[in-house]
């Protein structure tokens, strides 16, 4: 008889324990986030309203420099590479080259450039994103961290050839002219699915960040603001798993959103009937350019 109310007793408390580590592990992601993003906005302060880059590239040949991590610079490189990187690719393929202490964050969180510790790195990661990390070495980038740029800072395009050629890659929009002074600045992601992770995480921004997480007992993201200020927000933007067919592509169901995640990707793919071609701005695609001809210039 006791051992049976023991067990009883067990299966009561198991669920409220597991409901309060995720509820723990929720908390400390968001205050991780929200130092993530109070780092931004003190280097938007030194960089004329500009915060760091989300890193968005379509080019992994170039060389790349972020909020997460930098490739440009000789004293970057590595034991198999010492003089540093100008190809994103070439860089994934080797070590870390610093991790995350080469990044544009990495000072203002009381770091030392380029000298790695692991305090300072706890920041970029949510306890519950657990390991084993980039099983197939095309997706290093979750090494680093639970969080994705805003790619929509930068316009969802590589930043021009100026900026790269001086090594200098900024975020495309000043916080003063973004419509919203909430908008995303970083958030948890990418894909819930570690095979679609291993595909697609190659970037600092991501691929598919919007997805949300399911990291918490619901789906749902940790968001940090180009204001500072840090807040959850529910649901999945989209679905996607790997393609059976083509073990480097991805298919996606645009239409599988739920919450806020789904709501506003719905408003800026334009995937309701009937609105295919019309796009709304909202705090995660908060390009002020976005969907809009003609393009505004980089300054």
């Amino acid at each position: 008889v006791v051992i049976a109310i023991i067990a009883l007793l067990i299966g009561i408390l198991l669920p409220a324990l597991g409901a309060a580590r995720k509820a723990g592990q929720k908390t400390v992601s968001l205050s991780n986030i929200r130092q993530l993003g109070l780092a931004g906005s003190i280097y938007s302060n030194d960089e004329d309203g500009h915060l760091p880059s989300p890193g968005y590239t379509n080019d992994l040949r170039s060389g790349i420099s972020s909020w997460l991590f930098d490739t440009f610079h000789a004293d970057h490189g590595t034991d198999n590479n010492p003089d540093g990187y100008t190809s994103l690719v070439t860089a994934l393929r080797d070590e870390l080259w610093g991790k995350q202490a080469t990044g544009q964050l990495w000072e203002y969180l009381g770091g030392t450039k380029n000298e790695w510790n692991e305090g300072q790195a706890a920041y970029f990661r949510s306890p519950a994103d657990k390991g084993p990390y980039n099983s197939n070495r095309r997706a290093p980038v979750e090494e680093l961290t639970s969080y994705v740029g805003n790619g929509s800072l930068q316009g969802l395009v590589p930043p021009p050839s100026r900026y790269l050629n001086n090594r200098r890659w900024p975020s495309r929009w000043r916080v003063d002219q973004l419509v919203y002074t909430n908008a995303i600045f970083l958030w948890e992601g990418a894909w819930p699915d570690a095979g679609v992770r291993n595909v697609l995480w190659t970037s600092p921004s991501g691929w598919g960040g919007e997805a949300g997480v399911n990291w918490y007992g619901e789906f749902g993201s940790n968001t940090a603001r180009v204001d500072g200020s840090a807040s959850w927000v529910t649901g999945k933007g989209q679905d996607a798993e790997v393609d059976p067919n083509n073990p480097n592509a991805v298919i996606r169901d645009q239409n599988a959103g739920t919450g806020q995640l789904g709501e506003w990707h719905r408003e800026a793919v334009g995937r309701e009937p009937g609105l295919e071609n019309e796009f709304k701005r909202n705090p995660l695609y908060c390009d002020p350019n976005f969907g809009r001809s003609p393009a505004v210039a980089w300054e």
